[in-house]
C-alpha cells in the first residue's frame, strides 16, 4: 500500500520534474492536467478506504453516548414517574432525596415518638391535672414540621406524589392521612379550649382526642423507609401471616383435641371420686383445668415458657398418670420440636424472599449511587478541563494528575492513581489515540476502569476478541477489491501515458521516460 502511495505521487510530481510551462523538455500540458487528475482520484480513493477502515477498527470500542449518559445519569428517574424537575422543583426534590434531609425527617419521627412516650407516662402519673402547656407547643411544633415537609413534597412531586407508578406512593398515602389527622386534631382541641388556655371536653371529646393521640403513634413505623435491615424484618413478618395462620390453626388444633382428652380423664376421676373438683386443696390442677378454656391456656403456657410443664404433669399424675403423662411429654415435644420450628422456619424462609423483594426497591437507591458516582466524575472533568473547551488535553489531564484534591476524588471514584502514573492512565482514556478526551471518551474509560475484572468482562473480552478475525476477513475482502480497481486504475493510466508519449514522439518532441514511469 505504501509503496503504491509513492508511485503515484512520482506519478503526480512527474511534471514537476521535467521542467514548467510549455517549454519544458517535450511536455503536453494537456496531458499533464489528465494525469493529475487520474492519480488524484486514485489517491482520493486510498484516502476514502483508509476512513473506512478506521470506521470499522472503532466498531470493536463501545462509546459512551449522550443518551447512554443521559440513561445512567440525568433520565434515571427513581420514581418511575412523569415529572419533570427543572429550576426549583429540580432543586427542591434533590434536597428531599438527601441524606441530609431523610436523616433530618427519621430523628424528628423519633423524637416525636419519644415525646408520646412522656405525654403518655405524665397522664398516668398526673390522671386529674390537665397536661402542661409545653405538651402543647411541642405537639404543634412537630404538627408545623410535618405539615411543611409534605407540601413541600408536594410542591416537588406534583400529581406523581399520589401517583400508584410511585414506589413510595404507601408511604405518601400515610402521611397525608397522618398529617389530615394532626390538622384535625389541633383545630378540634382549639375548638374545647377556654380563654385561660384550658380545656373542658366531654366524655365523647375526650375519647376522641385520645384515639387521634393513638393513631399519630404510627408516624413512628416511617422510619422503616430508612433502614434496610429495619424494613426487611417488618416485611417479612407482614409477608409471613399467612403461613402464621395456618401454623396457629394447627398448634390450636393440637392444643384444643389435647385439652378434650386430658378434661375427659379429669371428668371421670372426678365421677369416680378419685379427685375433687372446684375449690379447695383436695386437687392441685383446680386452677389449671377447671375449664376448657383454663386447660387450653395451660396447655399454651406450657410451651411458650409461661409455665414449666413439670409443674402441669403432677396434678395429672394423681388422675392418670400411666396415660396423661405420657400424653403431655408428647404434646410438649411435638409442639415444641415440630409445630415451633415450622413457625421460626416460615419467617425465616419468607425473611429471605422478602430481602430479595427489597433488593428491587433497593435498586432506585443503587441508581442514585451511580448518579452520584457520574456527578463526581463530571466534576472531575470539569476542573481538568480549564479552558472551558469541552475536550482536555494532556498537559490539561498530567496538571489535574499532580493536584491532590484530583487524587484524593480519584480515589474516592475507585481509582489509585498513586499505583499507575499519569502517561499509562491517559493511554488507557485516550482510546482513539486523538490526544483530546471528551466527556464521553472519560466516563466510559473510568466506568470501564472502576473496580476489578468479573466475569462479565471476561466474557465480552473473550466476545469482541472472537469477532476480530472475521471483522479482518470482511475487511481483506474490501481491501483486495479497492487494490484491484486501483491497479487497473493505474494500468490505465500508465496505458495512457503510454500513448501520448508515443504521440508525443512521432511529432519529433524529445520525452524522459523516466518522467512518465510508475513503479508499481
Amino acid at each position: 500500500m505504501t509503496e503504491l502511495l509513492q508511485s503515484l505521487k512520482r506519478a503526480d510530481g512527474a511534471g514537476d520534474e521535467g521542467g514548467q510551462g510549455p517549454e519544458a523538455e517535450g511536455f503536453d500540458p494537456a496531458s499533464s492536467y489528465a494525469v493529475s487528475h487520474k492519480v488524484s482520484a486514485s489517491r482520493n480513493m486510498l484516502q476514502d478506504l483508509a476512513e473506512r477502515t478506521t470506521e470499522r477498527s472503532k466498531s470493536f470500542q463501545v462509546p459512551v453516548t449522550e443518551s447512554y449518559l443521559n440513561t445512567q445519569n440525568v433520565r434515571i428517574d427513581r420514581k418511575k414517574t412523569d415529572r419533570h424537575l427543572h429550576g426549583f422543583r429540580g432543586k427542591l426534590d434533590n434536597f428531599l432525596q438527601s441524606n441530609f434531609c431523610e436523616y433530618t425527617v427519621a430523628v424528628i419521627i423519633v423524637v416525636n415518638a419519644a415525646m408520646f412516650g412522656v405525654q403518655a407516662d405524665y397522664a398516668v402519673k398526673h390522671p386529674f391535672s390537665d397536661s402542661p402547656p409545653a405538651f402543647d407547643y411541642i405537639n404543634l411544633f412537630f404538627n408545623v414540621f410535618f405539615i411543611c415537609e409534605l407540601s413541600l413534597r408536594l410542591i416537588a412531586y406534583g400529581l406523581s406524589f399520589v401517583s400508584c407508578w410511585n414506589p413510595d406512593f404507601k408511604w405518601n398515602i400515610l402521611d397525608s392521612a397522618l398529617v389530615s389527622l394532626s390538622i384535625f386534631e389541633e383545630v378540634y382541641g382549639r375548638i374545647f379550649m377556654d380563654d385561660d388556655g384550658g380545656r373542658h371536653l366531654d366524655m365523647t371529646s375526650a375519647r376522641v382526642m385520645r384515639l387521634l393521640r393513638l393513631v399519630r403513634v404510627i408516624r413512628v413505623f416511617r422510619v422503616l423507609r430508612f433502614f434496610s435491615d429495619l424494613r426487611i424484618m417488618v416485611m417479612g413478618i407482614m409477608g409471613s401471616f399467612k403461613a402464621l395462620f395456618w401454623a396457629l390453626l394447627l398448634l390450636s388444633i393440637i392444643i384444643y383435641v389435647t385439652g378434650i382428652i386430658i378434661l375427659q380423664f379429669i371428668a371421670d376421676a372426678a365421677a369416680n371420686e378419685l379427685v375433687e373438683l372446684g375449690p379447695g386443696p383436695e386437687f392441685e390442677g383446680n386452677a389449671m383445668f377447671n375449664s376448657l378454656e383454663r386447660c387450653c391456656f395451660t396447655l399454651f403456657l406450657c410451651i411458650s415458657g409461661g409455665i414449666s410443664w413439670v409443674e402441669v404433669a403432677e396434678p395429672l399424675n394423681e388422675v392418670n398418670g400411666t396415660i396423661l403423662v405420657p400424653l403431655l411429654t408428647l404434646y410438649v415435644a411435638f409442639a415444641v420440636f415440630c409445630v415451633l420450628n415450622i413457625v421460626t422456619g416460615v419467617f425465616v424462609e419468607r425473611s429471605t424472599s422478602m430481602r430479595a423483594m427489597d433488593e428491587e426497591n433497593m435498586m432506585f437507591d443503587e441508581l442514585e449511587s451511580r448518579k452520584k458516582w457520574l456527578r463526581e466524575i463530571r466534576a472531575l472533568f470539569s476542573s481538568a478541563d480549564q479552558d472551558g473547551s469541552g475536550q482536555v488535553e494532556w498537559q490539561e489531564f498530567e496538571a489535574v494528575m499532580a493536584d491532590f484534591h484530583a487524587q484524593t476524588a480519584m480515589k474516592n471514584l475507585g481509582f489509585d492513581t498513586s499505583r499507575v502514573s499519569p502517561t499509562v492512565l491517559w493511554n488507557l482514556i485516550d482510546y482513539d489515540n486523538s490526544g483530546l478526551i471528551d466527556i464521553e471518551e472519560f466516563a466510559e474509560a473510568l466506568m470501564k476502569l472502576h473496580g476489578s475484572a468479573n466475569a462479565i468482562d471476561i466474557a465480552r473480552l473473550r466476545h469482541d476478541t472472537a469477532k476480530i478475525p472475521k471483522i479482518f476477513s470482511a475487511a481483506q475482502v474490501v481491501w483486495a477489491a479497492e487494490l484491484e480497481a486501483i491497479r487497473l486504475e493505474v494500468q490505465t493510466l500508465k496505458d495512457e501515458l503510454s500513448q501520448k508519449r508515443g504521440f508525443r514522439s512521432s511529432l519529433g518532441f524529445k520525452a524522459r521516460a523516466d518522467s512518465a514511469r510508475l513503479d508499481i
